[in-house]
């Protein structure tokens, strides 16, 4: 074989998946996208295996439920229902994107082919339509309970039209403003003003303000209408978005299993960074120091750390049950423990950290006082809030600490060494 023709086979054997495979690029996007969902089902099927991870988060849902019941009940009646959902409602409006499964190699092998990829686009604005449609029915569904306690059903089956047109509309328009050779960086809060008078206006019946969002609405649409497009899309833009989505879907999934391909945004954060240094480490420990710096700096866990303390939180303030309370508590300690393990994945690091003289063994006690520091803290402030909320007599709450101490002390130097322990023997 030619050196030519050699090249050509090792060009087409790294072309990203599917481009071999078709001459209309349009059907590339459908190949990708079964691809995708492909993935995701193997996915959720370790995730569902991992039985006692799955339990806890059911149980988690079933407090939300709780929590949330408890939380309608109350409600104070002043409280502004219209304007709380118009402004949640109009912030995941404007947050609609479309999904082009855009791969890095695509730079190479599908730029010079821009001009036929009109096809390819077009399947991604209606299959993103589609599940951005879903999406927002779903988000309104989650409003019905204080719906049918504060404004009435009718109500919310008009709301959830309105929506689902926002939405739609929405999608349009970050698109459109990606292709404007004229970017407005004002225009997505002028979006989310105009979507939440809309909503606001539906939800109130107040038609006045539903005037003054379309009015909002519609100017935005004529000036992105009558503004230039690129010549060229924002590739790098476009495949920027892609690996965020991926990003959010693998950071969710790592709640549950350990995702090898979660791409971890690294953010200097040197507020924390000079708090950090200023902590005493233990010789003993020499992973402790690593394990630390990355916990703050990969934005997936100390992300994970926040969101999910807020979450439990948000159950918890409004939990009245001292039981329930504990068990939503820990349920909450233990989700964030079984995060901690990934930290210790050699994948993450340089080959420098893997030729480390140090054991097994030392990972495992890094990891460990780790979880019981960030377990701890954690323990202590959701007791706080218990506390401030006044809804857990106090008597009960002087113990809370307590037990999050010893479940702490459980999952740091119990569960977490068996898992490395089972990981290992799985290697």
């Amino acid at each position: 074989m030619s050196e030519a023709g050699k090249a050509g086979k090792s060009a087409a054997a790294a072309a990203p998946y599917g481009v071999r495979k078709f001459h209309d690029i349009g059907d590339l996007y459908g190949a990708r996208a079964k691809r995708a969902w492909l993935q995701g089902v193997f996915l959720m099927m370790s995730i569902l295996r991992n039985q006692g991870v799955l339990l806890a988060a059911i149980t988690v849902v079933i407090g939300s439920a709780f929590g949330y019941k408890a939380g309608l009940d109350r409600l104070p009646a002043s409280f502004p229902t219209a304007w709380f959902i118009a402004i949640l409602t109009a912030f995941v409006a404007c947050r609609g994107r479309v999904r082009t499964f855009l791969q890095e190699p695509d730079l190479v092998f599908l730029l010079p082919a821009e001009e036929r990829m009109g096809a390819y686009y077009r399947h991604a604005g209606r299959y993103s339509a589609f599940f951005q449609g879903l999406q927002a029915l779903v988000w309104v569904g989650l409003f019905v309970p204080l719906f049918q306690a504060r404004i009435g059903l009718g109500v919310a089956l008009l709301c959830a039209v309105g929506v689902l047109v926002l939405k739609l509309w929405n999608l349009w328009m970050s698109w459109r403003q990606m292709v404007s050779v004229k970017r407005f960086e004002a225009t997505i809060v002028v979006r989310f003003l105009g979507n939440a008078l809309f909503v606001y206006g539906i939800v109130a019946l107040e038609w006045v303000a539903m005037l003054g969002g379309v009015l909002v609405l519609g100017l935005v649409t004529v000036l992105l209408a009558r503004s230039r497009r690129v010549r060229s899309l924002p590739w790098n833009e476009l495949l920027d978005l892609e690996q965020q989505t991926l990003s959010t879907y693998y950071t969710i999934a790592s709640f549950f299993v350990e995702v090898p391909k979660l791409k971890n945004r690294v953010k200097r954060r040197a507020w924390i960074m000079a708090l950090v240094r200023r902590i005493p480490i233990n010789q003993k420990l020499p992973y402790l120091y690593l394990y630390i710096r990355t916990f703050f700096r990969y934005s997936e866990y100390f992300g994970i750390y926040l969101r999910l303390m807020a979450f439990v939180g948000v159950i918890l303030y409004f939990i009245p049950n001292v039981w329930v309370a504990l068990v939503v508590f820990l349920l909450g300690l233990f989700l964030m423990g079984f995060q901690l393990p990934n930290l210790a994945s050699e994948q993450r690091y340089s080959e420098l950290v893997r030729i480390y003289p140090l054991t097994d063994q030392d990972k495992k006690r890094g990891i460990s006082w780790l979880a019981l520091q960030l377990l701890v803290a954690e323990s202590l402030l959701l007791s706080l809030l218990l506390l401030i909320s006044g809804r857990v007599p106090l008597q009960h709450i002087a113990w809370m600490p307590l037990a999050g101490l010893l479940f702490s002390l459980y999952i740091a130097f119990y569960y977490l060494p068996n898992r490395f322990i089972e990981e290992e023997k799985k290697t």
